[in-house]
């Protein structure tokens, strides 16, 4: 096998994947009125702006541990780790076909992600399960 078939990961991590929406009860695919499903799109975690977010965090801690040093500098607390996984999914997330409260699409902006995934957090952890799976991003999207 020639391991540049493998290319295609990192591009349709940069370009995203739709992901379809779990009722968090039965696991069964969320779909509109017409049928379709209710998707995201999510870049995966090998992308540039992923990458690039998971950096700025990691350099965060690391620029606190090392103020810390010799100090009373709080550590790193859960809900710091917890407000960074949302950020994360927030810049992974650019685009949705969704309906929420009576409107399909939603205005798709940063706030309204994070307000999603504020209100539904069993979609972020689907998110944030999805975009860290290689083989959800094995093939390019048509999109």
């Amino acid at each position: 096998m020639d391991l540049g078939n493998f290319d295609v990961i990192k591009k349709s991590s940069n370009e995203g994947v739709d992901m379809a929406l779990k009722n968090p009860a039965d696991g069964s695919v969320l779909k509109h009125d017409d049928g379709t499903p209710q998707t995201i799109r999510l870049l995966g975690r090998y992308s540039d702006a992923f990458k690039a977010k998971m950096h700025q965090h990691v350099n965060d801690r690391l620029q606190q541990l090392n103020q810390r040093r010799g100090t009373n500098a709080p550590p790193t607390t859960a809900e710091k780790i917890e407000s960074e996984t949302l950020e994360q999914m927030v810049a992974a997330t650019t685009g949705w076909d969704i309906k929420l409260d009576g409107v399909r699409p939603p205005e798709f902006n940063a706030d309204n992600v994070r307000a999603f995934y504020k209100r539904f957090p069993w979609f972020l952890e689907q998110a944030d399960d999805f975009t860290t799976t290689t083989a959800n991003f094995t093939k390019v999207s048509a999109k």
